[in-house]
């Protein structure tokens, strides 16, 4: 009788054993399906969403030239602007704080997503293992946490996911505003230009008179 007693409290332990892992191992390709499903988007947000938008502005000329005349540029202005290194122009906003910014966000998701996956994967190996050996080859503890963090990884990811919407939307805003500071800077410049070339008129009528 104390043999069968003792027989069963062993198939009882088993089965605690295989039912945990089985609930981890059901878990983990759950959650990591879900964070896969971000990573194809991740891989075009910056070059869909933002790079465009610069390209639309400053790689043209002419595009650059309509927005400064569609601004109310007077010809000379825009003559003044056009004398601007646009690939210059156009690199000081790839590194502007705010794009710089926007990269480093899509950076951010897929490498929390890709974490997540990397993670549920180590889980999923060695819930199939404590199945096939019996033994626990890892803490349970370990074992809830992985799927529990998996799952506050995820919702990271979807704020993170929603503040760079949010931000690439407002993007063209913040460029038509560094596109401002160009025009009053080239304004300046053409305003001064005009003064010293008045200037440069006045004394030579002058002596000839």
């Amino acid at each position: 009788m104390v043999a069968d007693l003792q027989e069963c409290c062993e198939t009882t332990g088993v089965a605690s054993i295989d039912t945990f892992w089985l609930a981890t191992a059901a878990a983990a390709p759950v959650i990591a399906l879900a964070a896969v499903v971000v990573l194809p988007d991740t891989s075009g947000m910056y070059r869909d969403d933002v790079q465009p938008v610069i390209d639309e502005w400053f790689d043209s000329p002419a595009n650059f030239q309509a927005a400064m005349q569609a601004a109310g540029a007077s010809e000379w202005v825009v003559e003044a602007v056009s004398a601007i290194n646009l690939a210059d122009a156009k690199e000081k906003v790839v590194r502007a704080k705010a794009t710089r910014s926007l990269r480093v966000l899509v950076a951010s998701i897929r490498w929390t997503a890709i974490g997540n996956v990397l993670l549920q994967a180590v889980l999923l190996a060695l819930s199939l293992a404590a199945l096939a050996y019996n033994v626990h080859v890892m803490p349970p503890w370990l074992a809830i946490v992985l799927p529990v963090g998996g799952i506050v990884l995820l919702a990271i990811t979807v704020l993170q996911v929603s503040s760079y919407r949010r931000a690439a939307k407002a993007f063209p805003g913040m460029l038509e505003k560094g596109f401002s500071q160009i025009f009053n800077e080239a304004l300046s410049a053409a305003s001064k230009t005009g003064r010293g070339a008045a200037e440069e008129q006045v004394p030579s009528s002058d002596g000839n008179a």
